[in-house]
């Protein structure tokens, strides 16, 4: 896999979207998009869709061009008035469960490439987000984003005191991250599998406080990940799984919108050996993870499914060559672990 990502695209005219509330936060948009290797945010409506990688480097370059820890939290706030107009004016619904659950699977029309579920959990509704290609990093800003967005939802449809539940993330603490902790108004959890975004259950039953359109979406969806070809489904539904315990056929095949025996059918037709590309996305996976992150080995391998670390450490030097804290070294002395 190329070191910039290759899985994932979002609608280009999310940039545009974006650009005043950038000018707003004191940001030059242009600027910050030259520092992420981009063109001009207000110009990115003459293309339908960028990589998902392009949109997560420029939330990282306006993050490290403010003196704001919640600068990403406070851009996806402020989003949300423009995309509930612009960018999701199909969703329609009486309450805030409805709303939330509308904005999901919207999120993930102009999103492709990740994982984004509402799940409720006893007396906790939780949204999971995150971004599948494990190239993409380091990340940190995208959730914020996007987590931002959900908290500007909630406060601005049904609840204005609104505070989530709890908030965890998958990147490690960074150097602003008791800033950003005040600015979000709880201590966050970080280093975990998966993003989460929790807020009481109780509260999907508000009624929301103002009306929504309930007109037809006004842009076309980048491309779903249900129509890309077999084996980048395939590697999709295997990332998503990573954390969750055991990598199935069955479970891989639901994921894929098949049955066990179709998914089985499909891959002999395309020459693709399950067990095979199970433990190429693993250790796709594990090499960016223990050359960009501190995450501890045996938590990756824990991730991986691996029951023991060693176990990981022999699969690991089997596929690279050498032994995973020997990769972890060479990246801390070339300054490439965050």
């Amino acid at each position: 896999m190329a070191p910039g990502g290759t899985i994932g695209s979002i609608d280009a005219r999310v940039l545009a979207g974006l650009a005043p509330h950038l000018a707003t936060a004191g940001l030059d948009p242009a600027a910050v998009a030259r520092t992420a290797g981009l063109e001009d945010p207000a110009a990115a409506t003459g293309r339908s869709a960028i990589a998902l990688c392009e949109f997560v480097r420029l939330l990282e370059a306006a993050g490290a061009g403010s003196e704001d820890p919640g600068i990403a939290w406070r851009l996806g706030r402020d989003f949300v008035p423009w995309a509930m107009k612009d960018m999701f004016p199909g969703i329609d619904g009486a309450t805030l469960g409805d709303l939330l659950s509308g904005v999901v699977g919207a999120i993930g029309q102009v999103q492709s490439g990740s994982l984004l579920r509402m799940r409720v959990d006893d007396t906790v509704a939780i949204v999971e987000y995150r971004v599948l290609d494990p190239a993409i990093w380091p990340r940190a800003r995208d959730v914020e984003f996007t987590f931002g967005f959900l908290d500007g939802v909630v406060r601005c449809f049904a609840c204005a005191s609104f505070r989530p539940e709890s908030l965890v993330f998958e990147h490690e603490a960074h150097a602003g991250a008791n800033g950003f902790d005040r600015s979000v108004g709880l201590a966050c959890i970080y280093g975990q599998a998966v993003n989460r975004f929790a807020l009481p259950a109780r509260m999907l039953d508000l009624p929301l406080a103002r009306p929504l359109s309930g007109v037809a979406p006004a842009w076309p969806a980048v491309r779903p990940d249900g129509e890309a070809d077999l084996a980048t489904r395939l590697r999709l539904a295997i990332l998503s799984l990573i954390g969750e315990g055991a990598i199935s056929q069955r479970r891989v095949a639901a994921l894929c919108g098949m049955s066990e025996r179709t998914l089985r059918r499909r891959l002999y037709a395309e020459g693709i050996q399950f067990r095979r590309e199970v433990e190429c996305v693993r250790m796709d996976y594990a090499r960016h993870t223990v050359a960009s992150t501190r995450l501890p080995i045996s938590e990756i391998a824990e991730r991986l499914g691996y029951r023991q670390p060693g176990d990981f450490s022999r699969a690991f030097r089997r596929a690279e060559g050498r032994a995973p804290r020997s990769l972890r070294r060479g990246a801390a002395d070339r300054g490439e672990v965050h």
